[in-house]
């Protein structure tokens, strides 16, 4: 006699079989957010120790000023007495050092800056995290934001000494 159709147990088992495979499937794009999220911190908190490395190398100040979502850019200026100049970008000295966070890194915002109640860090020949060129040396911690699909990553930048750390 010839069988038609499935068994309830064929079913069963196709079904516990497809949804171990959604599972899996949805726990790998939720990991790919967190990865994502932690390549562009990683990225910003870069950005800031190269700045600030550049500051004590030409001995001169160095800042950053950030424009939070929906702009979710940040740029680097060199600064020669009283003139802010664009700095120009490591990997390619024909541009300027400009990070646009929603082509780089799509779906990353810059959700919050909070440098002193300003968006701007400066670092002084020294090293040291100022909240603007010339103004005060930060005493507190800064934090920039960043955002992801409902993750954040903080970057950090201690008073005094402005090592840089992602959260």
């Amino acid at each position: 006699m010839k069988r038609q159709g499935f068994t309830l147990a064929e079913l069963v088992v196709v079904l516990i079989i497809i949804g171990l495979l959604s599972a899996i499937a949805i726990i790998s794009l939720n990991s790919y957010k967190g990865i994502k999220l932690e390549s562009g911190a990683k990225k910003v908190a870069a950005d800031l120790l190269y700045v600030k490395n550049q500051a004590i190398s030409m001995a001169k100040w160095y800042m950053v000023s950030f424009e939070v979502d929906p702009v979710n850019v940040y740029r680097v200026f060199e600064c020669n007495g009283t003139i802010e100049a664009p700095a120009k970008d490591p990997g390619n000295m024909d541009k300027d050092f400009v990070v646009d966070m929603s082509t780089t890194y799509s779906g990353i915002k810059i959700a919050d800056v909070n440098i002193s109640g300003g968006r701007k860090i400066a670092f002084q020949p020294l090293g040291t995290p100022f909240n603007n060129r010339g103004g005060t040396a930060i005493t507190s911690t800064a934090v920039v934001t960043l955002e992801f699909s409902g993750q954040t990553r903080l970057i950090t930048i201690a008073p005094e000494t402005g090592m840089v750390n992602v959260q």
